[in-house]
C-alpha cells in the first residue's frame, strides 16, 4: 500500500470515527435526530471546520455547547442554548444541567401548574408519592408516579393566607380581646370557610360565635331565637333589632339538611355578625 492511498485511508477512518462519536454524543445530549445528522456531516465527513465552529459546536473541548440548528431548524428558531433545545424538547419538564467532569447531566423535573394560584412550579423527578406545596401559595397537591401513564396530581385541602383572615377580621379589631377563645376560633373558622367558599358552614360558624357572645351576656344556654326576644326589649341594642332577627330567621334555615348556602347569604351572615358583636360587646359587656 502506497504512502499516499495509506494517508487516504487515514483520513477515512478518522473522518467515519468524529462522525460517529458526533452522532453518539448529539444523541446523548438529546438534540435533535436532524440536527445531530447534519452537524455530524459538516463537521465529521465534511470537515466543514470554520463553519461548525461558527455555527456553535456541539462538542467543544468534551463539553456540549450550543445547540447547532439543522437547514430545517434555522428556519424556525434562532440560536438558543442547550438548555433551552431540552426545554423544547421537553415543555412538559423544568430542564437542569450539571456538569461533572465535563459531561452534562441532564435532570427533567415534572412541571406542576398551582391549582389554586396558577403559577408553575417542579419536582423532584424520583419522587414515588408525595403531597407538594406551591411556593407562592403554599396550595398543596398530591402528586403520583404513574410510570408511563404520567403524573397524576390532586388537590389536596383548602390553604387559607392568614393575611386574610386577619383582613376579613380587621374591623372587630379593637374589641378582639374581649372575646372569648372559642368564639375567637368560630369567627376565624367562618373566615376559612368564607375564602375556600364552604358558604354554609361560613354562615354556621357565625351564628355560633354570636350565639356565644349573647350568652355571656343575658346568661343562659339557649339558642339564638330566645335572644332575639330579650334583644328586641333591650333598649342599647335598638339600632341593631332587624339584622338580630335576620339572622334568627337565616340560622333556622341553615340547620336544615336541605339548605345550602350561596356566597352572598354568607358575605351578608359574616359582616352583620362582625357588626352586631362590636355593638354588643361595645354597649353591653361593660354593664355585666
Amino acid at each position: 500500500m502506497t504512502p499516499r492511498l495509506e494517508a487516504i485511508l487515514h483520513d477515512i477512518k478518522e473522518r467515519l470515527r468524529v462522525f460517529i462519536h458526533d452522532i453518539r454524543e448529539g444523541i446523548k445530549s438529546k438534540y435533535p435526530l436532524c440536527c445531530v445528522l447534519e452537524y455530524a456531516i459538516d463537521h465529521g465527513l465534511r470537515r466543514k471546520e470554520g463553519l461548525a465552529l461558527e455555527k456553535g459546536a456541539i462538542i467543544i473541548n468534551g463539553k456540549v455547547s450550543n445547540f447547532v440548528p439543522c437547514f430545517i431548524h434555522r428556519r424556525l428558531y434562532k440560536r438558543i442554548s442547550y438548555k433551552e433545545a431540552l426545554e423544547l424538547l421537553n415543555p412538559e419538564y423544568h430542564v437542569e444541567i450539571i456538569y461533572k467532569n465535563g459531561k452534562p447531566k441532564i435532570k427533567l423535573m415534572p412541571k406542576i401548574n398551582c391549582w389554586k394560584c396558577g403559577s408553575e412550579y417542579w419536582i423532584e423527578p424520583t419522587i414515588r408519592k408525595a403531597i407538594v406545596a406551591c411556593p407562592n401559595c403554599k396550595a398543596r397537591t398530591k402528586v403520583k408516579n404513574e410510570g408511563l401513564r404520567g403524573w397524576e396530581l390532586e388537590p389536596v385541602g383548602a390553604f387559607v393566607d392568614p393575611d386574610i383572615v386577619l383582613e376579613l377580621l380587621e374591623e372587630i379589631e379593637d374589641i378582639w380581646k374581649k372575646l372569648t377563645d372559642v368564639e375567637q376560633r368560630r369567627l376565624i373558622e367562618a373566615v376559612k370557610c368564607y375564602t375556600v367558599e364552604a358558604y354554609t358552614a361560613c354562615e354556621s360558624m357565625c351564628y355560633d360565635a354570636l350565639v356565644s357572645v349573647l350568652r355571656r351576656i343575658y346568661g343562659g344556654q339557649k339558642e339564638l331565637g330566645y335572644y332575639v326576644s330579650l334583644m328586641e326589649k333591650d333598649p342599647d341594642l335598638k339600632n341593631v333589632k332587624g339584622a338580630i332577627a335576620y339572622l334568627a330567621s337565616k340560622r333556622n334555615e341553615v340547620d336544615h339538611p336541605e339548605r345550602i348556602s350561596n356566597k352572598l347569604e354568607a358575605t351578608n351572615a359574616l359582616n352583620m355578625t362582625k357588626q352586631l358583636i362590636r355593638e354588643i360587646l361595645t354597649k353591653k359587656a361593660g354593664t355585666q
